[in-house]
């Protein structure tokens, strides 16, 4: 993070632009590059996490970063708040986003549409998380929410889910659950800072610009 605050090299991206994938801990250097530099950036697996990605991810991947066309869909399991939405994409790991709310690399939602996964959690802190969220506004100035994997600890994926269930289902903006998009192999990159659609009848998150031009 040092260099983050230097503003560093991000500068140099400007000049000579790139594509920046990752995830996880790298949600809010995805962020930052998007929003305060212009740059469009990958919610996606590492090079490390490459190997372990299911064909249909490579896939996914690779028409992302090679065939940049608006359209390509992603689709969730449920459809918690009805309605639709359609705003600049950001978000990514939902720990990472608590963890620097108040600090210079918080990540702002206002009019956007916020992704959350997370991974090794119980749910106990998937509610504090969630509750912080809350409280500090990133869910309720979002213009929807997405939220993909929940991957938890001791087979506690449906409890986690019960959990978004009950902090998200009362939002007055559209929440889409189950993207496949987080910590497993099916995992399905997003840019952050793209426009997308969040389409509630369809339970889809439709991508409204090419990612890379």
């Amino acid at each position: 993070m040092r260099t983050l605050e230097r503003g560093i090299e991000l500068g140099e991206l400007e000049a000579s632009p790139r594509v920046v994938v990752g995830f996880s801990d790298l949600t809010p250097l995805l962020n930052r590059i998007a929003f305060e530099h212009g740059l469009i950036t990958i919610h996606g697996p590492t090079l490390v996490s490459l190997a372990e990605l299911d064909e249909a991810a490579r896939e996914h991947l690779r028409r992302m970063l090679f065939e940049p066309e608006p359209g390509i869909a992603i689709e969730g399991t449920e459809a918690l708040v009805p309605g639709s939405a359609s705003g600049r994409l950001c978000g990514g790991n939902l720990a990472m986003l608590a963890h620097t709310l108040a600090t210079p690399l918080e990540v702002h939602t206002r009019d956007r549409i916020l992704l959350l996964e997370e991974v090794g959690e119980v749910p106990y802190r998937l509610d504090r998380l969630l509750t912080q969220l809350r409280l500090a506004g990133l869910l309720g100035h979002a213009a929807g929410v997405v939220v993909g994997h929940l991957c938890g600890q001791d087979d506690a994926e449906a409890e986690l889910l019960e959990v978004a269930r009950e902090r998200l289902g009362d939002l007055e903006v559209p929440v889409l659950l189950g993207l496949p998009v987080g910590h497993r192999p099916d995992q399905l990159a997003l840019p952050i800072g793209a426009r997308v659609l969040l389409d509630g009848p369809s339970r889809r998150l439709v991508l409204e610009e090419p990612v890379v031009r």
